[in-house]
């Protein structure tokens, strides 16, 4: 019986992914706070300053949008290339792949199905990068404007 093969974890990615998923969560949190900033008290304005309070809001929505949106395309993008790999060498982790973590080599049905995953990952993320927030972002847009009326 043939023993399972591993790829070995590299340490100095795993610490670059976590450094990367700190500054995205930290801009996440910053961007709805100043999200929430801009709303708090919004409902008591009147007039022009209403009116500046709103378009001010909108504009940190849009930010947020599209941060939020690109972060969600970049991974879909990464995704379906790995996802792509995968089935192209039947194997996954792919050869020349550096992972996070001891990973088992799986290849055929195994590789497969978890570049299926993969590819079915990317059209969600990416989806939800561009239709969904564009959606929520009109939405929010909406709902603010509707307070200036």
């Amino acid at each position: 019986m043939e023993e399972d093969q591993f790829v070995a974890a590299d340490r100095r990615l795993r610490r670059a992914v976590v450094v990367a998923a700190v500054v995205l969560v930290a801009a996440g949190v910053a961007g709805m706070w100043m999200l929430g900033s801009s709303l708090r008290g919004i409902e008591k304005l009147e007039g022009d300053r209403l009116q500046a309070a709103v378009d001010r809001a909108v504009r940190v929505t849009a930010i947020v949008a599209w941060v939020g949106g690109l972060s969600f395309v970049g991974c879909g993008l990464w995704l379906f290339r790995l996802g792509h790999r995968i089935n192209r060498f039947d194997r996954y982790p792919p050869p020349g792949t550096r992972v996070i973590r001891d990973t088992r080599v799986r290849s055929g049905a195994a590789a497969r199905t978890v570049a299926n995953a993969m590819l079915l990952a990317s059209l969600l993320s990416t989806a939800a990068g561009t239709f969904g927030m564009w959606y929520l972002y009109r939405l929010a847009v909406e709902a603010l404007r509707g307070l200036a009326t």
